[in-house]
């Protein structure tokens, strides 16, 4: 526990039903986030702590700041709208205002250690990589007939991913691949940090471009 502290850790703030409300944004130890919890509570209960920003057209994010203007923690949900942005805003604030009425004095937190991943990004999940830029899976009769193979053979416990990625990404993916390949073959203790960089960038490339 105590060489855990002193790694850098995300925060996220989960509802009752460990709905992710928001995110932080800076790595601390989490000593440093205990001490900052009150105070960010306090903070999401007052509407102007919130700010919102137009990332692109129709996405826009939602910050929670603290007494100077500084950002604390970013809103998981994207709105596409700052009207909707700012009822979900007023939905937050009334959710903050009951947990203080109800005598809460602690957020639900959820710590994340900087480098890691939370098991929901692979439990129980099989992607599988074709390559879109082929002349077979641009014809929608052939992809349709691929989905629906992989869909009734599919084990009832699973999910699955299907990723079409284009000819530089798979290049990609490939180098990335057998790189984490080779690395599993050799001492598990010398080359973790190179494993998790490997499976790390793998799982981005997977995420970025599901198809599901």
């Amino acid at each position: 526990i105590r060489l855990d502290n002193k790694k850098d850790f995300l925060f996220q703030v989960l509802n009752e039903k460990n709905d992710i409300l928001f995110s932080s944004l800076e790595p601390e130890s989490i000593s440093d986030y205990n001490e900052k919890a009150k105070q960010l509570l306090i903070n999401a209960k007052e509407l102007d702590q919130y700010k919102v920003i137009e990332e692109s057209p129709d996405v826009f994010v939602i910050y929670l700041t603290d007494d100077s203007g500084t950002k604390m923690a970013r809103i998981e949900k994207k709105l596409s709208s700052k009207l909707t942005s700012e009822a979900y805003i007023n939905e937050l604030v009334a959710y903050f205002e009951q947990l203080i009425e109800k005598g809460s004095k602690d957020l639900n937190l959820r710590y994340h250690r900087l480098g890691s991943r939370t098991a929901d990004d692979f439990n129980f999940r099989l992607s599988i990589v074709y390559p879109n830029w082929t002349e077979k899976f641009n014809r929608k009769s052939y992809l349709k007939l691929f989905h629906k193979i992989i869909f009734d053979c599919l084990p009832a416990h699973l999910s699955v991913n299907l990723v079409g990625l284009d000819f530089d990404q798979m290049s990609s993916f490939e180098k990335l691949y057998f790189d984490y390949l080779d690395q599993l073959k050799k001492d598990p203790i010398e080359t973790r940090l190179q494993r998790l960089s490997a499976s790390n960038k793998i799982l981005d490339l997977l995420i970025a471009n599901d198809r599901q």
